[in-house]
This record gives structure tokens, C-alpha cells and sequence, in this order.
């Protein structure tokens, strides 16, 4: 596997994978398969532009010859980025990808001045918040989080940069 970010030119892949999250996981995410099913081109450009660019925030992905992984990594201040989106493809799961993707969220955040990296993970997504603890982060509290109609119930997770 190979870590690399995306760049432009990679909407098609993009939309790809995330669809495939949201196909394969939906209790996962606070999007659904069909909102971004439905999204018009240009919002898949823009996500790869700013990723490309990395002023605010950057997404990664794991691939040999497809993309197996995915993960976006946000500024929310000056001081707390936030991991987001972060999916492995199921026959992956396990290998390490997520290890690789939480290490390389954590860099571009230091690398822009931060102290913690933050998340949430949906309560009963036990195998997710054991790879986030693999990964240096820690339980700091609990909340629901509103996604449209969507109530989900997560798990808040911090990393000390």
C-alpha cells in the first residue's frame, strides 16, 4: 500500500471511494450513500482542489492499484485540526492502513502548528475506536451529533500532537 494525497484530476477516484464508504459502511458517516450519490461534479473538484492546495485541509489515500483508503483532515483552529470521512475498504481492514492514515492526518496538522488532533466515531463502531486507541487516540466524551434527520451517537477521541 502507498500513501499519497489527493490531488486534482482525482474527482472521479474520490467520488469512487467515497461512495463505496458510504455503500459499505452507512451507519459510519453522517452523509449517506444518496446525498453524495447525487452531488454535481464541481463538489468533487473542489474537495480535490482543496486537497491539492492543503492550506485548510487535505485528504489522503491508500492505493496499489486502486484506492483502498481514505481520510480527510481538516483546521478547525489554530491549535485542533479533526480527522474525518476515514474509511478502509473491508478486505484491507486490519493491515495497518488505518495506523498509516491517522500518522499522516497527524503530520500535516503538526506541520501547520496544531496540538491535538480530534474525532468522533459512532459508539457501536468498536473495531474503529480500537484502531483510533492503536493510533494515540484517547476517549474524551460523548455526544450525539445531528446529520440531517440523522441522530448519531459517537464516541469523542483526542490525540495530543
Amino acid at each position: 500500500m502507498r500513501l499519497r494525497h489527493v490531488v486534482a484530476g482525482d474527482e472521479a477516484a474520490l467520488r469512487e471511494i467515497r461512495l463505496a464508504s458510504l455503500r459499505s459502511d452507512p451507519e459510519a458517516f453522517g452523509s449517506t450513500y444518496e446525498r453524495d450519490a447525487c452531488r454535481p461534479d464541481d463538489f468533487w473538484v473542489s474537495w480535490a482542489a482543496r486537497s491539492e492546495a492543503g492550506e485548510a485541509e487535505r485528504t489522503f489515500v491508500l492505493t496499489d492499484e486502486t484506492w483502498l483508503g481514505l481520510v480527510l483532515v481538516r483546521l478547525e483552529s489554530a491549535t485542533r485540526a479533526e480527522l474525518l470521512a476515514m474509511w478502509i475498504a473491508p478486505e484491507e481492514r486490519g493491515r495497518g492502513g488505518a495506523q498509516i492514515l491517522c500518522e499522516a492526518c497527524a503530520e500535516w496538522a503538526r506541520e501547520r502548528g496544531c496540538e491535538e488532533l480530534t474525532l468522533s466515531v459512532e459508539v457501536d463502531n468498536e473495531r474503529a475506536r480500537r484502531a483510533y486507541m492503536n493510533a494515540g487516540f484517547v476517549p474524551c466524551g460523548r455526544t450525539k451529533s445531528a446529520h440531517g434527520k440523522r441522530i448519531l451517537d459517537v464516541h469523542l477521541m483526542s490525540r495530543p500532537l
